[in-house]
Order: structure tokens, then C-alpha cells, then sequence
């Protein structure tokens, strides 16, 4: 997946390069042809063709390249620097006006700069659910429609009195004249060929994105399994008067995660959250768990109405349970504190008050954790001492508010 990835970025970098040499080029023609026709005295001419006074040559060089690069600086800053969510929605619509500017200032001659937004904003909106991102992809396909439908023709230049690149490409010499079309198409083709390989690359990302999660959840699922029968046999150990009354649970609870594992295998997620908010499936894992342990909980959840996709969720769920599996059968915790916080980021503090370990050796249910949150982006450390602490930071970017 990260491969993919990879390459996809890469095809972004050579699409934001091979539209910096599309614009010069355009406004350069712009400008020496200007040049060529007063020098040829063809103004007149070129006058009576556009009925109109054009702009002025060397204004059209200058601000269609500098709001080219103003607006590559932001794509490149937006890509580079994390950002939290409101202000990556503001440098996305600061890309779309400058898009927009470079299109203008170029007189809508060349429209490759709007695949480049294209390209730019799916992206970034990668780890988004797609039927929540539905409106947004038919809009965008829908305006890139009209873009294309209003490139080189005849009607913008009448109604905006901006005449096109082509009026100025009929007044060259007939060499030149070929040479700069001749360009000017490979230009465009090159930049659709890579925008199509763009989108293939996407495609191919998506889809190992969700293979690899299938694969790690039904991992995360077995383990899980295996971790509640192991847990189920020491509580035999500790309370061998309840054992009778407690193996009828475990079994219950061994049903439910049997039924967990189709669901991750089937629908990516686990049971307790098919009926549930993230919220109430957590509370209920709790509860349960505290009748069948014993274990005393503190779990305060201040993440209000905040609403992630369905993989965060998921992976948010499956380390709370785990943490709590571990402060039982590795701890012998009796008490666990778990705290969703909002700071700059979201993030869960899990502490309990087993014994702890004197050297943290990550093994694979702590590889497991780190792998998961990996994938949606967040950061985990763990501590031991007087207990075993977790914490885990999610981005802000990774949920949406009501």
C-alpha cells in the first residue's frame, strides 16, 4: 500500500512540474506572438480579426506563471506540513481560486491546470468514506465537464473579449505556427496520459488500502479470540468458587467473537459496532467485561458529536478492548482508566494499575496496536511503571463534526 502511495505522489510532483512548463509556454506565446505581429505590422489585421483591444501581452506572461507558482507553494506546503482538518479545508479552497486565476489569466487556453486540482484534491481526501464524499466527486465532475466545454472556443472570447491563444498562433509564420501546435498537443496529451495513470495508481491504492485492513482486522480478530479464552482460564484460576457461572460467560462471550470475526471478515468491522455508536459499543465492552472480571472502570469519553470513518472506528475499538485484555492477563489489573480527550489532536489514555513491566518488549499484540493506528494516521506510545499506560493520538483531520 505504501508502495502505491508512493507512486502516486510521484505522479503528482511530475504533473505540478509538466504544468509549470504548459503554463510558461502558453503565456510565452501569448507574449512573443504579440511581439512578432506589431514587428510584422499585422496589427490592424489581428485588430479587425478580435474586434476588441486585447489585454496587454506581457501582463498575461506575468500573472498567469506567478499565480502558477503561488498556487504549486500551497499545494506543496499543504502536502509537506500537517495541518489540522479546518485549516486543510481552507488551503483547499485557496488552491481552488488560484486554479481558477491561473485559468482566467491564461484566457481559459489551457485547461490541464484543472486536472492538476483534481488530482491534488482526491488525494487529500483519500482516507474520506466515498459515499460521504459522493456530492463533492459529481460536482467536481460536473464542473471539470464545463471547464473542458469552455477551452479554445469562440464563445468565451466574444462574451469576455479575451481572445484566445489560437488567434494569436494564425499570424505566425507557417514553421513556427506548426512547431507551437505541435507542442502545445503533445503538452496536453502528456498531461492527460498522466492523469490517467494518476488515476489507475488511485485505484490500485484503494484497493490494497482495503485488502491490508481486511487482513489485519481478521488477524486482530483471531488474536482477540484466543486473548478472551486465555483470560477466561485465569479467572478460573483466581476465582475457582464462581468458576461454573464464569465459564457460562466466557462461553458467551467466545459466541460473540466468533461472530465478530465474520463480521470483520465480511464488513470490515467489529460486532458491537454494527448497532452502536462508537461511544455506547465501547460502554458496552466495558460493562461486559466488568461482569466477568470483576474489574472496576473509569472510562470518561469527551469527544462529543465527532463522527470518524468506519476503519477508525474500528481500530479505535479493537484497542480499547485489547488494552483491556492485556491489563487482565498480563497485569492482573483490577482497576483501568480509559479518557478520550481533544486537545490539538484526539487522543485515549488507558492506565491501569497492574504490575507493570520493568522493560516494554513490544510483543505481537503491541505490534498490532502500532500497526492499526498506523493506518488511520495516528501516533501510540506505551509506558510501564506504576501500571501499564497507553496513549494514542488520532488527527483531527480523521473525523467530522456535526
Amino acid at each position: 500500500m505504501k508502495g502505491s502511495f508512493k507512486k502516486l505522489i510521484a505522479f503528482r510532483r511530475v504533473l505540478v512540474w509538466l504544468n509549470l512548463i504548459a503554463v510558461l509556454f502558453n503565456s510565452s506565446v501569448f507574449y512573443l506572438a504579440s511581439v512578432y505581429i506589431v514587428q510584422s505590422n499585422m496589427s490592424f489585421e489581428f485588430l479587425n480579426k478580435i474586434n476588441f483591444l486585447p489585454g496587454a501581452p506581457l501582463t498575461i506572461f506575468w500573472s498567469s506563471t506567478l499565480s502558477y507558482l503561488l498556487l504549486a507553494i500551497v499545494m506543496t506546503y499543504r502536502h509537506y506540513f500537517k495541518k489540522d482538518e479546518e485549516h486543510n479545508s481552507r488551503l483547499l479552497l485557496i488552491e481552488f481560486f488560484l486554479t481558477i486565476l491561473v485559468f482566467w489569466n491564461l484566457r481559459f487556453t489551457y485547461n490541464g491546470v484543472i486536472l492538476l486540482y483534481f488530482v491534488d484534491l482526491f488525494i487529500s481526501l483519500r482516507n474520506k468514506e466515498p459515499s460521504r464524499q459522493l456530492n463533492l466527486w459529481l460536482g467536481m465532475a460536473v464542473f471539470i465537464l464545463v471547464i473542458f466545454s469552455l477551452t479554445d472556443t469562440v464563445l468565451i472570447e466574444n462574451i469576455s473579449n479575451i481572445p484566445q491563444l489560437d488567434t494569436y498562433i494564425e499570424f505566425l509564420p507557417l514553421a513556427t505556427k506548426t512547431t507551437v501546435i505541435l507542442i502545445s498537443n503533445v503538452l496536453n496529451v502528456v498531461n492527460l496520459i498522466i492523469f490517467m495513470g494518476i488515476l489507475v495508481l488511485y485505484a490500485i491504492y484503494l484497493h490494497n488500502r482495503e485488502y491490508e485492513i481486511k487482513e489485519k482486522l481478521a488477524k486482530a480478530a483471531q488474536t482477540n479470540l484466543e486473548l478472551k479464552n486465555y483470560a477466561a482460564k485465569v479467572l478460573i484460576d483466581l476465582n475457582p468458587e464462581k468458576a461454573k457461572e464464569q465459564l457460562t460467560k466466557v462461553s458467551q462471550v467466545v459466541k460473540q467473537g466468533l461472530e465478530g470475526i465474520r463480521a470483520a471478515l465480511n464488513k470490515l468491522r467489529p460486532g458491537a459496532l454494527e448497532n452502536y455508536t462508537l461511544q455506547a459499543a465501547l460502554k458496552k465492552m466495558l460493562s461486559e467485561y466488568s461482569e466477568l472480571s470483576q474489574m472496576k472502570f473509569d472510562f470518561q469519553y469527551e469527544w462529543g458529536s465527532a463522527e470518524f470513518e468506519k476503519t477508525t472506528e474500528d481500530v479505535i475499538f479493537r484497542i480499547v478492548e485489547e488494552s483491556v485484555t492485556n491489563a487482565l492477563r498480563h497485569g492482573h489489573a483490577s482497576q483501568v482508566s480509559i479518557h478520550f480527550l481533544v486537545n490539538k489532536n484526539y487522543q485515549i489514555l488507558i492506565k491501569d494499575n497492574g504490575s507493570g513491566c520493568s522493560k516494554i518488549k513490544p510483543g505481537f499484540g503491541l505490534t498490532q496496536m502500532k500497526e492499526r493506528v498506523a493506518i488511520i494516521g495516528g501516533h501510540i506510545e506505551f509506558k510501564s511503571g506504576d501500571g501499564f499506560e497507553i496513549k494514542v493520538e488520532i488527527p483531527k483531520e480523521g473525523a467530522n463534526h456535526d
